[in-house]
């Protein structure tokens, strides 16, 4: 009968323990928070300005062009956080980000450049993607 015991509470702890690392693995891989910005420019024979605030737009460039804007990016939490910044879609190939897979302290921000470039573009039209911007425990 003793013997039974410990076999059940041994079991009991080892799937309290598979629980607790599960969840800390899900800490670990999940963002604690996201944010997704919808980014847009167009490939054109001149420059042009968009300044919507709204979204990251770059406008119109032109061959051998580029065009930057800033965001800043701030952790809310009251423990350090790491930023990764992905891109998506068609703008992928052609944004560079001033910054990226940094640590910011609690309360911390800071500004980050995103800067589109013409290399590789032949065709004229309006490219459009997003930039996501996760905040993952550390």
């Amino acid at each position: 009968m003793v013997q039974k015991k410990g076999k059940k509470r041994n079991r009991i702890l080892l799937v309290l323990l598979v629980l607790i690392l599960i969840v800390l693995v899900s800490f670990m891989k999940f963002p604690l928070a996201s944010s997704e910005i919808p980014v847009t420019f167009i490939f054109g024979n001149h420059s042009g300005f968009d300044l919507n605030p709204e979204i990251l737009s770059f406008g119109m460039i032109s061959s051998s062009s580029s065009s930057s804007r800033g965001i800043v990016v701030s952790n809310d939490f009251d423990y350090p956080v790491k930023i990764i910044i992905e891109a998506k879609g068609q703008i992928r190939s052609n944004l560079i980000v001033s910054e990226n897979d940094f640590y910011l302290e609690p309360f911390e921000s800071r500004e980050v450049i995103f800067s589109i470039h013409s290399f590789g573009l032949t065709e004229f039209k309006k490219y459009e993607g997003s930039v996501l911007i996760n905040s993952y425990s550390v």
